[in-house]
């Protein structure tokens, strides 16, 4: 039950007048929100200026806009979130103000004629308009969430990837270690990650992000997950590649090596952590394919005669190797008798001219054999 237009224009008309309600308003919202001591007086004023006028027109109209359409909210919201005020705090500023409006409808229901049961009604839109006020700042702060979190990766990412490049100023290496709190003094290794196969590109992220004790600050990039780490990773579901422990200044060849041993252990399609130390001279394969591929038309060319029985060889020359040239323990890893591999290696010494016992055909055919299975 709303009051006519007559009583109800002298009342909103009364409400409405800013000079009487301005100061008295501003200076109890800074009393319960202490928080806003700290908002500029102008600044405050416009706001409250906007809610009294916003909850005159609600009053005039009798109708409580959609929360999309309170504009008001969205300004006031996006204005002291730049300014440092919680989202809490913008709430109960406005409740606050609101609660003052319904106190002066009180009051001056009375001097206008309004009866209660009308005075109730008023006071009824006008917790409606709180609940609209509400939703829509809502709204506005969660946009802006979105949007700082959003910034606020990709500065992280842009400051990680010039320092694993090398791209930034000095000025900038030291903005970004004050801001992410980096060890500058302290050793470092780059690193260089992704999941295997069809793992999670989450989880690697996450595990890498939270390396024990230690610092570490990661990011993703085109399809891994790059940046710096103070201790070695503990085991990975995925492929993660360290680089050398070096300071921040000279990140750039941490990553260059990280990023050789990720591509190197890559083709081994193993879960696991590693380094130089680790896969040594295989880092060096992804970067010679004219050199893997002269060693595959050396070794293995010579087999294509033997069909079916050619992958038999290769299979023995595999296990001979990675069982350290042991005739017997290379027979029982496949398993065959150790009289049928010896065949099978006297063959392939045949068909490719080259004996097992030079130091240089064995660097070659292991160098060979790595390239082929990860292939």
């Amino acid at each position: 039950m709303y009051a006519d237009g007559a009583r109800l224009q002298w009342l909103v008309e009364r409400l409405d007048r800013v000079d009487d309600q301005l100061e008295p308003t501003v200076a109890e919202v800074r009393r319960e929100v202490p928080v806003y001591d700290s908002v500029p007086r102008d600044s405050l004023a416009e706001s409250v200026e906007r809610n009294l006028h916003l909850a005159a027109r609600v009053l005039r109209e009798g109708r409580v806009p959609p929360a999309r359409d309170v504009w008001e909210a969205e300004v006031s919201t996006r204005e002291r979130l730049r300014q440092g005020v919680r989202i809490d705090e913008i709430m109960g500023a406005f409740r606050v103000q609101m609660a003052r409006i319904q106190r002066r409808v009180v009051e001056l229901a009375p001097e206008c004629d309004i009866t209660p049961a009308e005075a109730l009604a008023l006071s009824s839109l006008l917790w409606e308009l709180g609940d609209a006020f509400s939703t829509k700042a809502a709204t506005v702060y969660r946009d802006h969430d979105i949007t700082v979190a959003v910034a606020e990766q990709q500065a992280r990412t842009e400051w990680v990837l010039g320092v694993l490049r090398g791209t930034l100023s000095t000025a900038d290496t030291h903005r970004g270690v004050q801001r992410y709190r980096v060890p500058a003094d302290a050793p470092l290794y780059a690193v260089c990650a992704s999941p295997l196969h069809d793992g999670r590109f989450d989880q690697v992220f996450r595990g890498l992000n939270s390396v024990g004790t230690g610092f570490a600050l990661v990011v993703p990039s085109e399809g891994r997950c790059v940046g710096i780490v103070s201790q070695l990773p503990p085991d990975s579901a995925g492929v993660v590649a360290i680089g050398s422990l070096s300071v921040l200044e000279e990140m750039t060849s941490s990553f260059d090596l990280a990023t050789r041993v990720f591509a190197a252990a890559q083709r081994l399609g193993l879960p696991g952590v590693f380094s130089l130390e680790k896969l040594t001279w295989r880092v060096a394969i992804p970067q010679q394919p004219e050199l893997s591929a002269f060693l595959r038309e050396k070794y293995l060319g010579p087999l294509e005669s033997e069909r079916g029985f050619g992958a038999l060889v290769v299979e023995a020359l595999r296990a001979y190797l990675l069982q350290g040239r042991s005739i017997p323990k290379a027979a029982a890893s496949i398993p065959v008798h150790v009289n049928t591999l010896r065949y099978r290696l006297a063959r392939f010494e045949m068909l490719t001219g080259c004996s097992l016992d030079d130091s240089d055909a064995v660097v070659e055919l292991s160098w060979m054999l790595f390239d082929y299975d990860s292939r």
